[in-house]
């Protein structure tokens, strides 16, 4: 459902999504009563909502309210027809709940369908259980046809990675972390992700590297609960973990990359926007007991043309602020303070985009968000992780001068 959304550049990782709790009505999961999200994180505690959360994170914590409001606004035709190019043949019921993954479905076309995030959206037009067979002396007695080793698209490439990176997100630091603070996943480049049906009957976990991908599994072949509490990450996720450890002795696993289209863009943690240069948190250093200023941002990928040019309005110098965010320095409010105290208690314009669009035959300078943040004693520091310059890479377009106007 997520890689359905990313085909469109309206839709990407930080796009922000309604976290509230949903109706159980919309989405018919167990039944009509009650509110959704109690067992969507796949955890014992308690979910606390938000107001808001990005569709990274929404798919990395398993956010069923944030998902399925994702869903009723794609619309069930348009998630049917890539599951169907992604090779699931089983039928998807015609009700919200598919969006949840409610829907039966074969180990194989999902390990099929979740080889396209970890091949540019591509993926085997069959699968087959022996590839080759051959006799003591090397003579081949058995090959699949080369129709059926044919690559097929599933997705486009921006939407297949879009969605890896984020079930890089759900293995590293979401529903599937297990696997490496107690399972023992070595350290490689690996995504996936935990699936836990309601009442704990069917428990999947369907993970990949760039050679190898691995579907695993759990129930009874006459579905019933397998325990209460019986969450994927518990029972699949470890035996998912040693197969991948085993695997990549003789599979050896790459860093899957983002198509070299891709325009990347610097958010802000915090406000889940585009970062500005003061996008920094001041965090206590408890070795010398001094604040230090760290950048609290990441690097996303997006479509060219993505809609996605709002940014932050919370971080001023470095600093969480409500009332100016976004404006400049205090020495500058103060002196707008000062000069025209009946606009103190404006709320300043933020900006909300681009402040060039388009071709620029000026070559006009452009701002750089590298200012180094100012500890309270004055002093500067160095980034604890070095920031590279959010704006897009490009080669200045050369033109001709224009004429001289001439006045009459």
């Amino acid at each position: 459902m997520y890689a359905t959304a990313f085909q469109s550049p309206d839709y990407f990782p930080p796009q922000r999504l309604k976290d509230g709790p949903l109706d159980n009505r919309y989405v018919m999961i167990g039944g009509l009563q009650g509110i959704l999200g109690e067992w969507g994180t796949e955890q014992d505690a308690r979910l606390v909502y938000g107001t808001s959360i990005s569709a990274r994170e929404a798919l990395s914590q398993s956010r069923t309210a944030a998902t399925a409001r994702l869903g009723l606004e794609l619309g069930l035709p348009a998630v049917k027809d890539l599951v169907t190019r992604a090779g699931i043949k089983s039928p998807l019921r015609d009700y919200p709940s598919s969006f949840l993954g409610a829907s039966e479905v074969k180990l194989d076309e999902m390990c099929l369908a979740y080889s396209a995030f970890a091949n540019k959206g591509m993926r085997p037009k069959k699968i087959s259980i022996i590839h080759r067979i051959t006799d003591h002396g090397g003579n081949v007695i058995f090959q699949v046809k080369q129709d059926e080793e044919v690559l097929t698209e599933a997705m486009d490439e921006v939407a297949a990675y879009q969605t890896h990176s984020c079930l890089v997100d759900a293995l590293r630091q979401g529903t599937g972390k297990k696997a490496y603070d107690d399972y023992g996943l070595k350290d490689f480049p690996a995504a996936g992700k935990t699936g836990t049906h309601y009442e704990f009957k069917d428990l999947w976990f369907v993970g990949y590297t760039s050679a190898v991908t691995c579907g695993v599994w759990c129930g009874f072949d006459q579905q019933k609960q397998i325990y209460e509490g019986a969450f994927s990450n518990k029972v699949a996720l470890p035996m998912w973990a040693d197969v991948m450890n085993a695997s990549i002795k003789d599979y050896k696993p790459e860093e899957i990359l983002p198509p070299h289209d891709m325009q990347m863009v610097e958010v802000c943690r915090r406000s889940g926007l585009r970062a500005l240069d003061t996008c920094y948190d001041k965090i206590p250093d408890p070795a010398t007991g001094k604040i230090r200023a760290v950048r609290n941002t990441y690097r996303e990928a997006l479509r060219q043309r993505s809609n996605f040019d709002v940014f932050c309005d919370l971080h001023r110098n470095g600093e969480l602020r409500d009332d100016i965010a976004g404006l400049g320095s205090a020495t500058i409010q103060e002196q707008l303070v000062t000069q025209a105290p009946e606009v103190a208690n404006v709320s300043p314009v933020r900006m909300k985009g681009l402040t060039v669009l388009g071709a620029d035959p000026y070559n006009t300078v452009q701002p750089v968000l590298r200012a180094e943040p100012v500890l309270e004693d004055g002093s500067t520091v160095q980034r604890a992780i070095p920031v590279e310059d959010p704006q897009e890479k490009t080669t200045p377009i050369k033109l001709a001068p224009p004429p001289p106007m001439k006045l009459d």
